[in-house]
């Protein structure tokens, strides 16, 4: 599955607009829209990246597991899987 079809499927919104919110949630890396799918797939890498962007959507805690887990970390491991698919 290609990167942007993979964030889409796991969040509901587009990486521009889910680069937007992970700034207003206080993520720092600066971002480049000219940046190439690879420097793009790095920062969709990086836990801070999904913290800040779990804070500006107001995530939560999922409960359903054993162990309560944040959204945002369900999050990031479904656009990984995604990307396997």
């Amino acid at each position: 599955m290609q990167i942007h079809e993979a964030f889409k499927k796991t969040t509901g919104i587009e990486i521009e607009e889910g680069i937007k919110k992970a700034i207003e949630g206080g993520y720092k890396n600066a971002y480049n829209p000219k940046f190439h799918h690879y420097e793009i797939s790095t920062f969709l890498l990086d836990s801070s990246f999904w913290i800040a962007l779990g804070k500006s959507l107001e995530w939560t805690t999922r409960t359903e597991f054993l162990v309560p887990r944040p959204e945002w970390r369900c999050r990031w491991h479904d656009f990984v899987d995604a990307l396997a698919e």
